[in-house]
């Protein structure tokens, strides 16, 4: 009898120490220490919020991130984001919110055990204002006047660029003499605005060229913009899409964030992407979409198609197939509402008119503000004909387009004199140009052209 009665002691005992090792898990020195940071760059539609996670154990963190909705004590099971695994600091931008309306977040952090939540934190987005600036409403775009604006540009070199040129010294002539209203500012990696020579997300051969007859960023910004031309920041690679993503997005911001009371300052996101799916273009342009949204500011995005930029797939008559088209196929969602697409019009577009009027038409019909990024005589052979094609294409329904290129050296000439590019032209006493090429006629004689622009419509301002 006493030996029974001390089994079930023993086991007793045995059950309330294993049952308190199974609880372990839930005490203070197994669970991670979660807090909530503070918000920054709040907008009508989206917000960044940090936090940071601690353990004090080996406790493995499978998932941390933040989680909000618009009542109190948010959790997993509401909308959250995914910074990712194991401990440490983190930043989350949350998108998809409300004008004007309240909502409630914290930090949290994911263990095998279960969830751990970091303070509540609440915060009110900011309510939706007029735009001021450029708008895109429907397929056209509006200055800050509220007139009609159609871009008559040209693509022109700024820091890290592999040409020497003075684009400061050149804005006599491109914007008095030849009439340009915007120039397409093709920026290799990320200038530091203030710098000559100082770059980020750098390729491995980057940068090959420091000329610092330039400017800088902000001087050819400046220079440009004090005169309301626009200035269209290219991320000028050719081909696949960003090899550092996050440096290229921190890049964005930043430019963004101190241009955001700027409107003539506009942002072409990619130059010529080249990737396997229109998806990916998409999903890539998106995520760019929502890092430049975030920062409040709401000027112009253009989106440049897939496919080396020039977005039809193919090289014979035939209308563009849509599902090989990213610009016909997929569509930004941008809380701005101000995205214009834009397309390379080089060997692609040389094989008839009519696919061209096609592919601008049926973009019409799908509301979609587009322009020619680049249009010019040689693209690794002669593709001349593509010149007439896009003016004929554009001039009749006003969409904008941009030359290739103000500095000559690449057979894309626009007079004849010196290497053949815009800073050579000679004028006679009434400041016609005098010594131009084929192209640079066409180009000429374009920017003199006269069209009756609308004013804005009631429901855009």
């Amino acid at each position: 009898m006493k030996n029974k009665t001390l089994l079930i002691n023993i086991l007793l005992l045995l059950f309330t120490i294993f049952a308190c090792k199974k609880e372990s898990p839930e005490d203070s020195q197994s669970k991670a220490d979660v807090s909530t940071g503070e918000v920054t760059d709040l907008t009508g539609w989206s917000a960044i919020i940090g936090g940071e996670v601690k353990v004090q154990s080996d406790l493995i963190i499978i998932s941390k991130g933040i989680c909000w909705k618009q009542g109190s004590s948010p959790t997993i099971n509401d909308f959250k984001t995914n910074a990712g695994e194991g401990q440490g600091t983190f930043q989350s931008l949350i998108k998809g919110l409300t004008y004007s309306t309240t909502y409630y977040a914290r930090a949290y952090a994911t263990t095998k055990s279960g969830t751990t939540y970091g303070p509540e934190i609440s915060f009110t987005t900011l309510s939706k204002t007029a735009r001021t600036g450029f708008r895109v409403c429907g397929t056209k775009v509006y200055d800050p006047q509220g007139k009609e604006f159609v871009v008559k540009g040209v693509n022109v070199g700024g820091p890290g660029w592999s040409w020497n040129e003075t684009t400061t010294a050149q804005f006599e002539f491109i914007v008095n003499k030849w009439k340009f209203n915007t120039i397409r500012l093709c920026v290799k990696g990320g200038p530091d605005p203030d710098s000559y020579i100082s770059f980020l997300c750098a390729e491995s051969k980057f940068p090959e060229y420091q000329y610092t007859t330039f400017g800088t960023l902000r001087e050819i910004i400046k220079k440009y913009t004090d005169a309301k031309t626009v200035v269209l920041i290219s991320w000028h690679k050719v081909g696949g899409l960003y090899t550092n993503f996050d440096c290229a997005a921190s890049w964005w911001k930043t430019i963004a964030r101190e241009y955001k009371d700027n409107p003539y300052v506009w942002f072409d996101m990619f130059n010529e992407p080249q990737v396997s799916s229109n998806e990916t273009w998409k999903n890539t342009f998106q995520e760019m979409t929502d890092q430049i949204r975030s920062t409040g500011n709401t000027n112009i995005i253009v989106a440049t198609g897939n496919w080396w930029g020039q977005d039809a797939n193919d090289w014979n008559c035939a209308n563009v197939s849509e599902s090989k088209s990213a610009l016909l196929s997929q569509r930004l969602n941008d809380p701005a509402d101000n995205i214009v697409y834009a397309f390379h019009a080089y060997d692609q577009w040389t094989q008839c008119q009519g696919k061209m009027d096609d592919f601008l038409d049926r973009l019409i019909a799908k509301g979609k503000c587009v322009i020619v990024g680049e249009y010019g005589v040689f693209n690794n052979n002669d593709v001349s004909s593509v010149v007439e094609i896009t003016l004929s294409a554009v001039a009749p329904r006003k969409i904008g387009r941009i030359a290739w290129a103000w500095w000559g050296g690449d057979k894309n000439d626009l007079t004849t004199g010196g290497n053949g590019g815009g800073q050579n032209t000679q004028y006679d006493e009434n400041g016609n140009a005098t010594n131009l090429t084929a192209f640079g006629s066409k180009v000429w004689t374009d920017l003199r052209i006269v069209e009756t622009l609308s004013e804005i419509p009631a429901d855009c301002k």
